[in-house]
């Protein structure tokens, strides 16, 4: 089927630049925007700045139990813990021990509430045994030392399937 712009509505409007939209158990959207807002967006299109980070917020995922929010920054390159009933707002993470975020771009959550969180800006090789195969093989007909995967997106399929989108750089150095 395809669609025609004239057959789309604007649904909410007087946002800044949002990024990582989430929806909330209650049928709220939610939605980041560049220059820190939280928004949230009802379910009859009106707008409420939430709160502000003061940063560059980029993807957004509710918590299973919907009572808190985590909050991608770009500017202060780390995770926001945004508690829902009380708006406190506090720094989950910066990144993992010894591996600082570069840009956090994307956050999901798998149903026992462990948090993932997509680099994207770190420009290096990963060494995660999920693409140990997919590099190898990128290596070996490429002729590229080091390819470099950047994750963008993640989410959860039931069953716990973790889904990922990602681009291979082709600019890492030849031999």
């Amino acid at each position: 089927m395809e669609i025609n712009i004239t057959d789309c509505t604007i649904f909410a409007d007087g946002l800044d630049h949002p990024e990582g939209l989430a929806f909330h158990k209650d049928g709220s959207l939610w939605a980041g925007g560049e220059a820190g807002q939280i928004y949230h967006i009802d379910q009859s299109g009106k707008v409420t700045l939430f709160a502000e980070t003061g940063g560059f917020n980029l993807g957004l995922a509710f918590h299973p139990s919907y009572e808190w929010l985590a909050v991608c920054d770009l500017k202060n390159k780390c995770v926001w813990k945004l508690e829902i009933e009380t708006k406190n707002l506090s720094v989950f993470t910066r990144g993992a021990q010894g591996a600082s975020f570069s840009i956090p771009n994307y956050p999901v959550f798998d149903n026992q509430g462990n948090l993932y969180v997509s680099d994207s800006g770190a420009f290096r090789q990963i060494n995660w045994e999920l693409f140990k195969n997919l590099i190898r093989r990128e290596r070996e007909s490429s002729g590229m030392m080091a390819p470099l995967i950047l994750p963008m997106e993640w989410l959860f399929r039931p069953k716990e399937m973790l889904c990922l989108s990602f681009v291979l750089s082709c600019q890492a150095l030849k031999k």
